[in-house]
């Protein structure tokens, strides 16, 4: 059976031809069991394009299992690096993976991406930090220094829609999650996550402050 969606419509159109390689390498190990009608996919404006960002891709080896460990990653991580993708294509691809049901995959495949200065990964990086997943958000409030608040803004500006329920989410999952309880951090350390100790809220923040044209703010030090 054929994959049924095609992933190189997650990418501006300027961009699909060098996607299709990346695409052809991942989708042999992602179950075609799931996809998202068209009328439903979450629709997005990157580089004047309408550009479909996926909601959860799965794996055929491990959608069933694994949820707690990076096993996963290392799989795709040979495929990428196996020497037939250029370094803008396995942006592609780990791009894509950061839409991985396993959030160690997810996390992992951020770590690949948030470094690149291009306006089509951005998107990837807001997604995440819409989700639930704290040492996620971490990683994106460790690299907010280094984010491009140029693109970011421009993306978060032709946006706003989305980005008005980026900030929703963050709060919500902060409520949901964290706000009654402590966190204890990759190092040991002990977090008190009120809200104004949440790494979640410095990332909104600075998000806001990247689309109104003025980047400021302190980011978190977890």
């Amino acid at each position: 059976m054929s994959f049924m969606v095609d992933l190189t419509e997650a990418f501006p159109t300027a961009l699909r031809d060098t996607a299709r390689l990346a695409v052809a390498a991942l989708t042999p190990a992602i179950s075609d069991r799931y996809y998202e009608p068209k009328n439903e996919r979450q629709i997005i404006r990157v580089c004047s394009d309408d550009v479909w960002l996926p909601g959860r891709l799965h794996d055929k080896v491990y959608q069933d299992h694994a949820y707690y460990d990076a096993g996963p990653f290392q799989a795709f991580e040979a495929i990428a690096d196996n020497g037939k993708l250029t370094s803008l294509q396995e942006q592609v691809f780990f791009c894509l993976l950061t839409r991985h049901h396993n959030g160690f995959v997810r996390e992992a495949a951020l770590k690949r991406i948030i470094a690149v200065d291009e306006p089509w990964v951005v998107p990837y990086v807001v997604q995440l930090a819409s989700e639930y997943v704290f040492e996620i958000l971490v990683v994106i409030g460790q690299n907010l220094d280094q984010l491009n608040s140029s693109l970011y803004g421009s993306f978060l500006r032709d946006n706003p829609a989305y980005f008005a329920k980026v900030k929703q989410r963050i709060t919500s999952y902060w409520n949901v999650y964290y706000r009654w309880h402590d966190y204890t951090g990759p190092h040991g350390q002990v977090h008190h996550l009120w809200r104004e100790g949440y790494v979640g809220h410095d990332i909104s923040e600075r998000f806001k402050a990247m689309e109104s044209g003025t980047p400021s703010g302190k980011s978190t030090s977890l």
